[in-house]
Order: C-alpha cells, then sequence, then structure tokens
C-alpha cells in the first residue's frame, strides 16, 4: 500500500487522488454501563454524557448513578430538586440532583465539586436547568468547592448565558 501511494505521489497530483487510500474503519463506542459509586468514593473515571441521578445527602457525601443504574428504584428515591443538562433548552445529557431530606429549604444543599461527584466530562458542562421541590434558587460558581465567581439563578434556566455556559462547577439549590 505504501509504495503504491509512493509511486502516484511522485507521478502527480491528479495520480495521488485516484489512488487514496480508504477511510480508516470507525472506532467503536463504548457501551454505557451502569455505574453506582458509593458516598464518599471519588470519582476517577469520567462518566458520559448519560441520564444521571446525584442524591445529596445532609451527613454523607453524595451518591451518584449514571446509565442503566440511574433507573433503578432506588436512584429515584428521595425528592427531585433539580435537572441540569448539557445543552440549552433542557437538551443533552441530564443530572438530577435529589435530596434525602424532603423538599429544599432557605438553607439548601450543594454540589461542592462536580468532578468529584460525577467525573471531570460533567465539570463546566451545565448549559441550563429545571428547579423541583420548593427549589427555586440556584447558585453556582465556576470553581470547585464554592469558589471563584458566583451568579444566582431564579427559576428555570433554558440557558446559562454565554457568560455562564459550560462554566459551573459547584453549586447550591435552595427555596
Amino acid at each position: 500500500m505504501a509504495a503504491a501511494l509512493l509511486a502516484a505521489a511522485t507521478a502527480g497530483p491528479a495520480t495521488a487522488r485516484a489512488v487514496d487510500p480508504a477511510p480508516p474503519p470507525p472506532v467503536p463506542t463504548p457501551r454505557q454501563t451502569a455505574q453506582v459509586r458509593p458516598a464518599g468514593e471519588q470519582a476517577s473515571e469520567v462518566l458520559s454524557h448519560a441520564h444521571c441521578v446525584l442524591t445529596l445527602h445532609r451527613a454523607d457525601a453524595p451518591t451518584a448513578r449514571c446509565g442503566a443504574a440511574a433507573d433503578t428504584r432506588e436512584a429515584r428515591s428521595g425528592t427531585l430538586l433539580m435537572t441540569w443538562y448539557t445543552g440549552a433548552a433542557y437538551t443533552g445529557g441530564a443530572t438530577d440532583i435529589r435530596g434525602d431530606a424532603g423538599s429544599c429549604d432557605a438553607g439548601g444543599v450543594g454540589v461542592f465539586d462536580i468532578s468529584d461527584s460525577l467525573g471531570r466530562s460533567w465539570d463546566h458542562a451545565v448549559s441550563s436547568f429545571r428547579d423541583y421541590g420548593g427549589c427555586a434558587v440556584v447558585e453556582g460558581w465556576d470553581g470547585a468547592g464554592y469558589r471563584g465567581e458566583t451568579r444566582i439563578w431564579v427559576g428555570d434556566q433554558p440557558y446559562l448565558g454565554a457568560d455562564w455556559d459550560n462554566r459551573i462547577s459547584s453549586l447550591v439549590v435552595h427555596g
């Protein structure tokens, strides 16, 4: 094959185009598998932008479930507080934020570090969100641990705006 390409290239551009090699075969994509991470275990892998559920616990670290594990009864337990999306207008991959302590209150609950909770691919990936469970206010930071610049939104947001699209690394939802 290499000899044919070299001969075609030395013969001129018209001949070289005639013997272009076939395109490489497509790279197979990994199947989405059920992924459950117990409270306190850090996310070392990168979770794809499928459907995830992140359950926030007042006393413990959050529990993340993605793919098939996000569609279980256990994952759907607790109060739905928020769903964020990777695309504008509530499209793309989605993460449901659930709380184990009922609906939102003034103190709220937070995701201290999206990357540690769900993996690096979810960090700085929020483009829109919806509020539920009495949550009306979302405060987002562009750094983990509630650090960096911050912004507050009230109600559902079909697009975070050019200045905050794909920028959130930590957040708090409250009533």
